[in-house]
């Protein structure tokens, strides 16, 4: 739609079709009190409907393109947090149930930043090194 508008607004600039026309005053004796030096207000552009037209749509097409790009990258950053946020979730529900075959399975299989892998593995580790001084009885009443 824009690039319609932009190319018969040129196209009237350069060749004037009489779209302008429809905006002034219908009487010639009022259009007479405009002062210019073309005889015919606005004046024809010959020659500058290419100049109009690229400005204006490359104007248009380059936001189109910079704002496209970065809405798909938002989206992409976006989706990659859910994922994240969603083994992290499965991960945290393992440990805390001290299951930590699935809880390492996840970390393998998880795309995690660093810092939080890095993490997850040392409660991981750390909870390997405790479980054999922990009371059975304990494990049995979270499973």
């Amino acid at each position: 739609m824009v690039t319609t508008y932009l190319f018969i607004a040129a196209t009237e600039s350069t060749f004037r079709f009489g779209l302008y026309d429809w905006s002034y005053l219908p009487s010639q004796k009022d259009r007479a009190k405009f002062v210019s030096v073309c005889t015919d207000i606005p004046c024809k552009n010959t020659g500058a409907i290419m100049d109009l037209l690229l400005v204006q749509l490359a104007v248009f097409l380059l936001d189109f393109y910079f704002t496209r790009t970065f809405a798909t990258g938002m989206y992409t950053e976006h989706e990659k947090m859910n994922r994240v946020i969603a083994a992290t979730e499965e991960i945290a529900s393992s440990l805390s149930q001290f299951d930590l075959a699935s809880a390492e399975a996840i970390l393998n299989t998880a795309s995690l930043p660093d810092p939080l892998d890095t993490a997850f593995r040392s409660i991981l580790s750390n909870l390997e090194m405790y479980r054999p001084y922990l009371p059975d009885a304990l494990f049995a009443q979270m499973h």
